[in-house]
C-alpha cells in the first residue's frame, strides 16, 4: 500500500510543472519604461525612481526592458507623494531607521492596441534604510523593488 502511494504522489509530482512567469502573452513581456512623472512635492527623485524600477525588471528577468518601439507594454507610473518618515528606534530613542512611502499612479499600457492592459492601479509601496549607514537613495530603491512586485504581481495575475 505505501508503495502504492508513493507512486501515485510522485507520478503527480513529476506530472505537475509550476511556473511563476504566468500566461502573460509574450509581446507583453518586453516593456518600455519611460520617466517616472513627478507630482509630489519632492523634487529630483524622477531619475532615481526610474532607473531603479529598471534595475527592478533587470533584476527579476520575467519581463525585458525594451525601447518603447520595440516593446509591447509600457509601464507608466506617476509619483504622487513620496514620504520620509523615522521607522525604528534604538533604546536610547535614537532613529535607527528611516522608512521611505511612494504612493504612486500606475498605468500599463498595451502599445500594440493603444489600449489599457490592466485597469489604472493606484499603489502605494515602502522602503527602510539604516540611518547611520545607508542613504536615503537605498530607501527609494526599496520602495521602488516594492513598488515593482506589486506591478508584476497585477501583471501575472490578470489572467490574460
Amino acid at each position: 500500500m505505501r508503495r502504492l502511494l508513493l507512486a501515485v504522489v510522485l507520478g503527480m509530482g513529476l506530472g505537475c510543472v509550476y511556473t511563476f512567469s504566468g500566461n502573460l502573452p509574450g509581446y507583453a513581456r518586453k516593456v518600455y519604461i519611460p520617466l517616472v512623472a513627478n507630482q509630489s512635492e519632492r523634487q529630483g527623485v524622477e531619475q532615481s525612481l526610474t532607473d531603479a524600477l529598471i534595475r527592478a525588471v533587470e533584476r527579476d528577468g520575467r519581463l525585458t526592458v525594451r525601447a518603447e518601439d520595440q516593446a509591447g507594454l509600457a509601464i507608466r507610473v506617476t509619483l504622487t507623494s513620496y514620504q520620509r518618515e523615522p521607522f525604528e528606534y534604538d533604546e536610547q530613542g535614537k532613529i535607527r531607521t528611516f522608512r521611505v512611502w511612494l504612493t504612486t499612479r500606475v498605468r500599463i499600457q498595451d502599445l500594440r492596441k493603444d489600449t489599457l492592459f490592466l485597469p489604472e492601479m493606484n499603489l502605494r509601496s515602502w522602503g527602510k534604510y539604516y540611518a547611520e549607514t545607508e542613504t536615503e537613495d537605498i530607501g527609494l530603491q526599496r520602495a521602488a523593488e516594492d513598488l515593482f512586485r506589486q506591478i508584476l504581481q497585477a501583471l501575472f495575475a490578470s489572467g490574460f
